[in-house]
């Protein structure tokens, strides 16, 4: 009976401790493998890049390195892909190959190269773009008829154009909102001043705005002053405001400042036909396709949307402090900063605000994607190789510091590319926005790439990495 009972007792014993569960490491996100291709390069001796090519994601040259240089195509605005954009609608464009230290009278020509490496086209193009909405479908420029614009479908072919406003922004849109004084030249009409123009910056409606500058009186008034005014494409003038500066603040809006005597300034926001939508106002800020402005009077952000300007609400500037808007996120946003009191983040689609009781002097740098974290920046710290960044919870719990933290979009997640001061040097690695370590080591450099991959230099070697930091290729060095 007795050995009956023990022998129960180490049954029930071993069945308790089968029962227990297993311990197991904390769980990291499972990145996708490389795929598509990567672009790369040979390094010479002096550290300067040398020829290009294209190795695929087993790290095999597709194309060898015998090009000036090879770049992914961008869209026709010039932004970048996304980086989950799909390996199979990635195209690459190639210059012609020439002789080291062979000088040519001529620009150097682009041929188009598919997602797989092969040439779809010969070196006939300056310039190729991506037309947004179509991922098959390119506008290209040739170089021997530098004034026609062709469409390249996914195989290289060639088709006419026919579309004005596509012809229009491939020729403008860079350049709507910079100052142009080749643009400048050759302008006539009944309302173009006779000396021409300074420079000209063309709207997407066709017009443009012409700036003149006017010298100043006398040898000791140092002041030049612009007078710039809105012409149409027939060089008739427009509007009879007159301005001393315009910027364009994207989606068609511009903003302009004009003088209002000796010392005063007042500033508008005009669309491309010489409307005023908001202003008179100190200043306006808006960060590129954000639906909301701000505008100041005084120490007085008017918060405003877009689509009528009007005035939704109003905030007061801190005397210590400042604003930021941030709207080119999925939550714009207002943060005040101040070195007195609390941090404090608006979200301007809800009326929503967060504040920081422990964060006087911080300003907020970045959020993420379900506003649960965010990336705060230490105005105080005048050490570059101290923690000036913080990420934080919305409690205000710091999950971790660095130099800097900077997002990276990486498909259904963010990451956060962290920089540190190590031995005197800078080093990469990156965490998640709950502030563990996703990789690390001694990168010195670390460039997120299309195609699940990063460019990094470590231990003097530079490539292409996997995010679990295995190499794919390593660039030669040369000469």
């Amino acid at each position: 009976m007795k050995r009956i009972l023990i022998f129960l007792l180490m049954a029930a014993l071993l069945a308790s401790c089968a029962a227990q569960p297993e311990e197991t490491e904390p769980s990291r996100w499972e990145f996708p493998a490389p795929e598509g291709l990567f672009v790369v390069y040979e390094i010479e001796a002096a550290g300067s890049v040398g020829r290009f090519g294209l190795i695929d994601a087993e790290g095999e040259l597709v194309v060898p390195m015998h090009h000036t240089s090879i770049g992914v195509v961008h869209f026709l605005d010039g932004s970048s892909l996304p980086v989950d954009w799909p390996a199979s609608e990635r195209f690459f464009t190639v210059f012609e190959p020439v002789e080291p230290l062979v000088r040519f009278d001529r620009p150097l020509s682009k041929a188009l190269i598919s997602p797989e490496g092969n040439f779809l086209t010969g070196f006939h193009y300056s310039e190729i773009h991506l037309v947004p909405g179509d991922p098959t479908r390119m506008v290209a420029l040739r170089t021997d008829d530098p004034h026609t614009l062709v469409f390249l479908d996914q195989y290289g072919a060639e088709s006419p154009v026919d579309d004005p406003d596509l012809l229009y922004n491939f020729y403008k849109q860079n350049r709507v909102w910079m100052w142009e004084s080749e643009l400048a030249e050759g302008r006539q009409g009944p309302d173009v001043p006779e000396g021409g123009f300074d420079w000209v910056m063309v709207t997407r409606a066709g017009n443009y705005w012409g700036a003149v500058t006017i010298e100043p009186d006398s040898l000791t008034d140092s002041f030049f002053e612009q007078e710039v005014r809105l012409f149409s494409e027939y060089g008739v003038l427009i509007s009879p405001d007159v301005y001393q500066s315009v910027f364009y603040i994207g989606d068609g809006f511009y903003q302009t400042f004009a003088m209002t005597g000796e010392s005063g300034w007042e500033s508008f926001i005009v669309d491309q036909n010489g409307r005023r939508l908001a202003g008179p106002y100190d200043d306006f800020h808006r960060d590129f396709r954000s639906s909301f402005v701000l505008g100041l009077i005084g120490d007085t952000a008017h918060v405003m949307n877009v689509d009528a300007f009007l005035e939704l609400w109003s905030i007061e500037r801190p005397q210590d402090g400042g604003f930021q808007l941030r709207g080119s996120g999925d939550h714009p946003v207002v943060s005040i900063h101040s070195e007195t009191r609390p941090l404090t983040i608006i979200r301007l689609d809800t009326g929503a605000e967060i504040v920081f009781e422990d964060f006087p002097g911080h300003m907020f740098e970045a959020n993420n994607r379900d506003f649960t974290r965010f990336v705060l920046f230490d105005m105080a710290w005048d050490d570059m190789a101290g923690f000036n960044n913080k990420l934080v919870d919305l409690e205000g719990n710091i999950l971790a510091s660095a130099s800097s933290l900077d997002p990276y979009a990486f498909e259904e997640h963010d990451i956060l590319i962290a920089l540190d001061m190590h031995e005197n040097e800078w080093i990469f690695r990156l965490i998640d926005w709950d502030g563990k370590v996703l990789l690390e080591g001694e990168y010195t450099h670390l460039e997120p790439l299309p195609g699940n991959a990063l460019r990094v230099t470590r231990n003097e070697a530079t490539g292409i990495i996997d995010f679990g930091g295995n190499w794919i290729y390593i660039q030669p060095q040369v000469g």
